[in-house]
């Protein structure tokens, strides 16, 4: 039966609106009626007319892994706290939070966004508005209606009603507003009642934002044409098991039989209801095998590919939104602090434009909205290295207490403004080689006297170079391994934070020893002895039973940190942990060993025995001799710092060497820093004989006797590798 003309006409309009399409029928009585959403679109021509008719609601609200990104984005942006602060001072001191009614007409208007909504609600609102559309609006609604009224409340404008109007000589800022209504009037607002929310700017409008939908539009675009592709695949295809054809293969079979058998496929096997059922046909038919083909269903990896790049779009990791394939348990948490430092980010910018356009204007600049994420776990990783990195920058004099005391919102202390660094921070050396006086540089950084520090005096002299000439075709030397040469190399913070954590470890342990040893003494001169009585070899030396696995800790992540560094190629049978093990525990074993030429435990139970022979000699008073003991090189700041040093340029040496056998290197040769400190000024010297052997084999020591530097206690030379064969 012919369809009716205005039936057709019906279709044809339905096919061609612009807006939501829905299925047109006709009612028994002759007029028409729709019902349902054409989700993929039969009703709307070409794929092209499709793609243009789908908007970005429908995109967020059909696709699954665009809903299922927003709905995980505006949750979690409403799951931290917000908190209100006033600033009393150079302090901000926290009023209340969103949750807590009554605390602050503030804190009650942010709560009254539309009748009906709660304040987590218009919190996520602003997230899907940003995610959806590019942008969200709030209409401020001011007590009594008066112009210079406090905000209330809010009202939310769709932004698809909405025309915003620039300032004439600042096209960036808004002048006023006005939105379409159902009615068909308008409603006007001026730009101080707005608040704008924008996910991005829009650099070609710049009172608008940019969704990230419209970056994945294609590729859903795509994805809802697969579906579609796969909805008529199965709807409309014949996938059956077998095809029947005449058994002789001549026979013609007439055209009323076709028509009769063609009817009988479209009742019998059409659709995925009859798919796969043996059928019976006359004339002598035969089966043929063939099989379906999957090619074109492979149009539906779409979906998945496309779940990588929402992903992308929405800053979000694809086991966010469910996609497990890749997932395991060690990245799932690197995801989620991925994942919850774009929700720190987006509520930040969310809350600065709370108090751009609504706090400041309207309450004041002395408050402000803050996020609080201490409940949020997977952000408090970031939280202990920003204390770790805090104490490092404090120690080293490059901020003071107040400062962050001030950015954490807490009261000043008294002397808290000029940086206090700790006594073993290279700050002071940094200020004495830049040549100041000492004094100067401990006055300057806000530390005591002299005295305090044990510094040795210092004098800066002009440098004369003692060393041999370099040959002509020499690079410029490196520059040194020591730490305060190195500022700029990526791996100098690091291992400037392990030197200061050796220099802290290595002093208690000196500390100790010292105490141990002043003990002792008072043991036997209790019992009325001497100090001749004294016997240094009885006292306990076992520092290995006390300190190795301290120690050996302490060198293996020093020396991961150098391996790193050097680009140490790892294999299966050499990792560099393992290395990097190894080598701690043998320097170790030699650091606090009973002999041995860096033996710490050897130098100072020789220190020991020559102060108390000299206190024998000289008849010293028992006071005497604990007080020169406590005075002494042995238990000093200065050796804890020469140990930490000469220990993190062996590791660099070491590492160096390791990294350069792992790279294919064979040759080496040796560096001096090149000035008058190099070997006392003596021409030969170790360091400055070393260099004079140039080249040699990686296997060959220098003449010195190293394979690669430290020559001493505070050595700045360095060794340089290359390969033999790629030399010209």
């Amino acid at each position: 039966m012919a369809l009716p003309a205005d039936f057709r006409s019906a279709v044809n309009r339905a096919k061609n609106r612009s807006t939501k399409q829905r299925i047109v029928s006709s009612t028994g009585d002759g007029s028409f009626q729709t019902f349902g959403d054409d989700l993929l679109g039969q009703t709307r021509g070409t794929a092209l007319n499709r793609r243009k008719q789908r908007n970005n609601h429908d995109i967020a609200a059909l696709n699954a892994s665009v809903f299922s990104a927003i709905r995980w984005r505006e949750q979690a942006i409403a799951r931290p706290a917000v908190v209100l602060e006033q600033r009393i001072g150079r302090a901000w001191t926290e009023l209340g939070r969103t949750d807590e009614p009554g605390i602050h007409p503030l804190l009650d208007a942010i709560r009254s966004v539309n009748a009906g909504l709660t304040a987590r609600h218009g919190m996520m609102g602003i997230e899907r508005g940003k995610l959806t559309n590019g942008s969200h609006i709030w209409v401020k609604v001011r007590a009594g209606n008066r112009p210079n009224g406090e905000p209330v409340s809010f009202i939310v404008w769709d932004t698809s009603r909405v025309t915003i109007y620039p300032k004439a000589n600042a096209w960036w800022e808004v002048s006023h507003a006005k939105r379409r209504n159902d009615d068909g009037s308008t409603t006007t607002v001026s730009g101080e009642d707005l608040i704008l929310f924008r996910h991005i700017v829009d650099p070609a409008t710049p009172l608008w934002g940019m969704t990230p939908i419209s970056a994945i539009r294609m590729d859903t675009d795509t994805v809802f044409e697969a579906q579609r592709h796969n909805l008529r695949y199965f709807d409309n295809g014949i996938p059956v098991g077998q095809v029947l054809v005449p058994s002789d293969g001549d026979s013609e079979i007439d055209p009323v039989e076709i028509n009769r058998m063609l009817e009988q496929m479209r009742t019998e096997w059409q659709g995925t209801d009859n798919a796969h059922r043996w059928h019976i046909l006359e004339r002598g038919l035969k089966p043929l095998l063939t099989p379906a083909t999957m090619s074109d269903m492979q149009f539906a990896e779409q979906m998945a590919w496309s779940v990588e790049q929402v992903a992308r779009a929405f800053e979000l990791s694809p086991l966010t939104l469910k996609d497990l394939r890749r997932a395991t348990y060690s990245n799932a948490d690197q995801a989620a602090a991925e994942d919850w430092t774009t929700i720190q980010n987006q509520l930040d910018n969310t809350l600065d434009e709370l108090n751009e356009f609504l706090v400041w204007p309207d309450f004041g600049t002395d408050l402000r909205l803050r996020g609080d994420y201490a409940d949020i776990p997977a952000l408090q990783s970031d939280s202990k290295e920003q204390a770790e990195t805090d104490k490092i920058e404090h120690d080293f004099g490059k901020v003071s207490t107040n400062e962050l005391r001030e950015r954490d919102g807490l009261e000043p202390l008294p002397g808290g403004d000029i940086p206090q660094p700790g006594p073993r921070v290279e700050a002071v050396g940094a200020l004495v080689r830049a040549g100041f006086d000492p004094a100067e540089a401990l006055l300057a950084l806000g530390l005591p006297p002299i005295t305090h520090i044990g510094l040795p005096p210092v004098t800066v002299q002009a440098v004369r170079d003692p060393s041999p000439p370099p040959p002509e075709d020499a690079p410029a030397p490196p520059r040194s391994r020591a730490i305060e040469e190195t500022p700029n190399t990526e791996d100098a913070p690091k291992l400037l934070s392990a030197e200061v954590r050796l220099r802290t470890a290595w002093g208690k342990r000196l500390r100790a020893e010292m105490q141990r040893i002043l003990d002792s003494i008072t043991d036997e001169t209790e019992r009325g002895r001497a100090v001749a009585d004294v016997d240094v070899e009885a006292m306990n030396w076992d520092w290995q039973d006390r300190y190795f696995d301290d120690v050996a800790s302490e060198l293996s992540q020093v020396h991961a940190t150098v391996l790193a560094g050097e680009s140490f190629l790892t294999t299966p049978l050499l990792e560099a942990h393992q290395v990097a093990n190894s080598y701690a525990a043998a320097r170790s074993a030699e650091l606090l060993s009973l002999e041995g030429s860096v033996s710490v435990v050897r130098t100072t139970r020789l220190a020991m025995r020559r102060l108390i022979g000299t206190a024998m000699e000289s008849n010293w008073t028992v006071r005497q001799l604990k007080n020169a003991i406590r005075d002494s090189f042995e238990f000093s700041p200065s050796r804890s710092e020469m140990i930490a040093r000469t220990e993190i340029a062996a590791s660099q040496g070491k590492g160096a060497n390791q990294a350069a056998r792992t790279q294919g290197r064979d040759e080496k040769r040796w560096f001096t820093a090149r000035d008058e400190r190099v070997d006392g000024g003596d021409a030969s010297g170790p360091c400055i004989e070393a260099q004079r052997d140039g080249w040699i084999s990686i296997e060959q020591s220098f003449n010195n006797g190293r394979d690669t530097v430290p020559a001493h206690p505070r050595c700045r030379c360095d060794v340089e590798y290359r390969t033999s064969r790629l030399q010209p």
